[in-house]
């Protein structure tokens, strides 16, 4: 199998126009490598950003535009609570189980 294919061509000779066999041109890697570096370029920037520090490309520090509530409301009682399927729950359930909630460990994301 050769790696260069011929193919025919029409070629100019002279005054006539002749459909002649000519060795095909071997094809650059180059543009495949400029695009995939292009393409790779962001991602390599963003974790150097995020896991080399001394970059400096993080802020310093982190900020919250939020406010908790101390201490927390009550669920009013004519509030109707639903579900996943759909039934209505009471609220003093609700509550137990948001109580709950608060004592287990919160994974982060």
């Amino acid at each position: 199998m050769a790696l260069l294919a011929e193919t025919r061509r029409p070629i100019r000779i002279g005054r006539t126009l002749t459909m002649t066999t000519v060795p095909a041109r071997p094809r650059s890697i180059t543009p495949v490598i400029a695009i995939f570096l292009v393409a790779l370029a962001p991602v390599v920037f963003a974790l150097l950003a995020y896991y080399v520090p001394a970059l400096g490309l993080r802020p310093a520090i982190q900020t919250n535009y939020g406010q908790l509530l101390e201490p927390q409301r009550p669920i009013p009682d004519t509030l109707t609570l639903r579900d996943e399927s759909g039934a209505a729950v009471r609220s003093e359930s609700a509550q137990r189980a948001m109580a709950a909630d608060q004592h287990r460990p919160r994974r982060l994301p």
